[in-house]
């Protein structure tokens, strides 16, 4: 029983990272990943208005100053 629920566990996880990387874009101009993570989003009566975080793999500048959100990240709204 206790091998049963271990195979199980396991292909839940190898489910998880699949739709994980299936998630991240990569442009083929630049071979570079792009990840995009929603955090919120706020709708009201027709208008909804996206909340997100976005990860560009470009690479990490000598002395680059962080973001708001994060080395790399950026936070990406309305405006």
């Amino acid at each position: 029983m206790q091998q049963k629920w271990m195979v199980l566990g396991l292909l839940c996880l190898l489910s998880i990272s699949a739709q994980a990387q299936h998630s991240v874009t990569v442009s083929p101009l630049t071979g570079t990943g792009n990840v995009n993570i929603p955090l919120w989003t706020m709708t009201d009566h027709d208008l909804s208005v996206p909340l997100s975080i976005n990860y560009a793999a470009t690479g990490i500048k000598v002395e680059q100053p962080s973001g708001f959100v994060g080395l790399g990240w950026s936070l990406v709204g309305p405006g």
